[in-house]
């Protein structure tokens, strides 16, 4: 056993500026690496000019014999001969010495690098194993989190952990917590049955899931999240899909049985029959899956329906350095993340489709929208266009199961980079996840894919409309109730910045006032305030004759199964914990009800 005087309690932001610091010598070999190539080009030349020295000497000196001659006398031609003749060759040999000194130094500089490559790899080796912290970090809390929610449900089940000694990037950890506990909250909700559902089935009364965590044969890691429930009915997914408009039925029912179980990754599709913050599957699966991806990861998914289902997540060791793709987009550097490029294409604009009077191309049996990286980028408004070639760069992108074709002036190279946060106040900008310096010395930023993917469907979403006035009227406009004014001004800004009109209340009384008066689209509301709370609220509306169909979606820190129950019985659409409110997902429900 190690003794305790071998040990020292190091804070963690300590470690991350080590690590920090030791990625920074990748910058350096990557700038060392572009150093030598230029100096093996020098040396190119210098060979180059010799070369033609020797070919062409002698017939230069006899062109300056036979011009000197004319003019000079002998005497004096033979001086001026020799002079150039000694110029010639000083110059031969001064190319030939740089030639030389930079070649033993490129020959010198190659050990340096071997060496300095090796130590580099070697301290962010070392480096990165600090920064691998064990799972117990994100589990140890679990099991008391299962039983809450399974006590709630009214449901027995019997959780378990396997593996939490597993270590695995600080980051990564960090950023698997939320999609683990949506997961683990599917299954708990929605997979297993209740105790007298499943003694009809035969099962054991209590619900079994099961997380595991282990090292795959490739060095990934692998989180297995596995329930003996219901599993998922992949016909009621397909008609849930059909329903939605999300694909047709004749494609729906081509689909083989994994083909169509992938369709619960896509935002709506659910076979609950109510929406919860205890989300069913498909509610919100698509940002779990979209944040794995997010992090170099993917995510797969199998059941048997009556059986159970298990949720498979692959992700990388570390958040070490990546490989990017550099590329060029109105004279502006950027660097494409690799693990998002599906392949870069060179296409003659006359081989483009239009489909709404835009650019598309066919993938894979898909048609995929093209749009300018600059235009998503700045939200549609590009500034000044340079003149369209004939010929065009698109880069093809891949999120899940999305697709989008990106247009670039020109792709560059491909090479590893070492991605730095922003530094504040501007530590998060969409669509930009970090910048890189190039091995030429160049600081450019570093692309957020995923925020790309947002960018380019909210751009599509906005050209749809023909006319400005147009897009103003089909604006849903949001009615927020709440008494507390923080949480009033933080759903107003979180729903105002994802496209939606919003007007505010400080209770069921006033929110009344507002909706006899004016037009709403849905409304938002807390539970617990004055005068008239949302349960109070939510009956009235269901009682008025034009107000009865307005979607109403609870968002509460009121956590019980009775509450819950209570919320659905008076007529909500959706109930929405503020302890595990997640505002992708608030805006998921909105966009389901409207």
């Amino acid at each position: 056993m190690r003794s305790v005087k071998d040990t020292i309690r190091v804070p963690i932001s300590e470690l991350e500026s080590l690590y920090r610091q030791t990625e920074e010598l990748s910058t350096v070999k990557f700038m060392l690496g572009r150093h030598a190539a230029d100096l093996r080009r020098v040396i190119d030349q210098c060979r180059e000019w010799i070369r033609e020295y020797q070919k062409h000497r002698q017939s230069v000196l006899e062109e300056y014999e036979g011009l000197s001659s004319a003019k000079k006398d002998a005497e004096s031609h033979a001086g001026q001969n020799e002079k150039l003749q000694n110029f010639m060759k000083w110059t031969a040999r001064q190319f030939e010495g740089i030639e030389s000194a930079i070649g033993k130094n490129l020959e010198d500089g190659r050990g340096t690098m071997y060496i300095m490559e090796t130590m580099s790899e070697s301290m962010m080796e070392n480096a990165k194993q600090l920064l691998l912290l064990p799972f117990t970090i994100i589990t140890d809390p679990l099991p008391a989190m299962v039983r809450k929610i399974a006590r709630d449900l009214g449901k027995e089940v019997r959780f378990r952990v396997v593996g939490e000694e597993v270590r695995i990037d600080k980051r990564i950890l960090e950023a698997l917590k939320d999609p683990l506990l949506h997961l683990l909250r599917n299954s708990l909700d929605h997979g297993l049955e209740d105790a007298a559902q499943r003694a009809r089935l035969g099962k054991s009364v209590a619900g079994n899931i099961t997380l595991t965590i282990q090292t795959a044969p490739d060095s990934r890691i692998e989180v297995l999240v596995e329930d003996d429930g219901r599993g998922i009915d992949v016909e009621s997914v397909r008609q849930k899909a059909i329903d939605e408009g999300v694909i047709s039925k004749e494609k729906a029912n081509k689909l083989t049985n994994e083909d169509a179980l992938e369709l619960v990754f896509l935002s709506g599709i659910t076979t609950s029959p109510i929406i919860t913050d205890i989300s069913g599957r498909g509610v919100g699966l698509n940002v779990v899956r979209e944040n794995v991806i997010a992090l170099g990861g993917e995510i797969g998914i199998q059941t048997s329906k009556g059986q159970g289902t298990l949720f498979r997540l692959s992700l990388p060791l570390s958040l070490s350095n990546a490989r990017g793709v550099l590329v060029r987009s109105q004279g502006k550097l950027y660097v494409v993340p690799l693990q998002f490029v599906e392949r870069g294409l060179s296409i003659h604009r006359e081989n483009y489709s239009k489909l709404d009077g835009k650019n598309v191309l066919d993938y894979e049996n898909r048609t995929v929208t093209v749009r300018r990286l600059d235009e998503i980028l700045s939200g549609g408004s590009s500034g000044t266009r340079r003149e369209e070639t004939p010929q065009a760069t698109v880069l093809l992108l891949r999120l899940g199961a999305h697709l989008i074709a990106v247009e670039v002036d020109e792709i560059l190279w491909e090479q590893d980079v070492v991605i730095k946060p922003l530094p504040a106040p501007i530590s998060r900008v969409r669509t930009v996840a970090g910048a890189t310096l190039l091995s030429t010395g160049e600081l450019v930023l570093v692309l957020q894919i995923p925020d790309l993917f947002d960018a380019a469907r909210t751009l599509s979403t906005v050209s749809r409309s023909e006319q400005p006035e147009e897009r103003e009227r089909r604006r849903q406009r949001l009615l927020v109730v709440d008494d507390s004014i923080t949480s009033r001004v933080l759903l107003h800004d979180i729903l105002v910045s994802s496209g939606f009109e919003v007007k505010t209340a400080v209770d069921g009384i006033d929110a009344l006032t507002h909706l006899r008066e004016e037009q709403f689209d849905l409304i938002v509301s807390d539970v617990e305030m004055p005068r008239m709370n949302g349960f109070e609220l939510t009956e009235s509306v269901r009682k008025d004759e034009k107000l009865r169909e307005l979607p109403v979606v609870l968002v509460t820190g009121l956590e019980t199964q009775e509450h819950r129950e209570r919320g659905f019985d008076v007529g909500a659409n959706a109930y929405i914990n503020k302890s595990s409110f997640d505002q992708s997902n608030l805006i998921d429900v909105i966009e389901r009800l409207i």
